[in-house]
């Protein structure tokens, strides 16, 4: 080889590995959480990720619950009316 040959093959390959470390430097389909998205919808899922709260589990939530103690999922003022009854749900026992 002659020494022209020598150099453009040593910036060949040195090119080569340039652009192979700096292709870590592209977006990231998939994220920390896992799921892959496009990049508008990444920003979507990193907006809503910044905005929800966390919530100890010791504090109480203020609002509406639609499923109250005795599990019926129901609405505010049929919650309310049911809570007003206040009659005990008995199951019959299974033979």
């Amino acid at each position: 080889m002659t020494k022209l040959n020598q150099i453009l093959l040593t910036v060949a390959v040195a090119g080569t590995f340039t652009l192979a470390s700096s292709a870590s430097a592209q977006y990231r389909t998939v994220s920390d959480d896992g799921i892959a998205a496009s990049p508008k919808v990444r920003m979507v899922l990193n907006e809503q990720k910044r905005n929800t709260a966390v919530i100890p589990p010791s504090t109480a939530v203020a609002g509406y619950r639609a499923v109250g103690a005795d599990g019926i999922a129901a609405s505010p003022k049929l919650r309310q009316q049911l809570d007003e009854r206040n009659v005990p749900i008995t199951v019959a026992p299974v033979k």
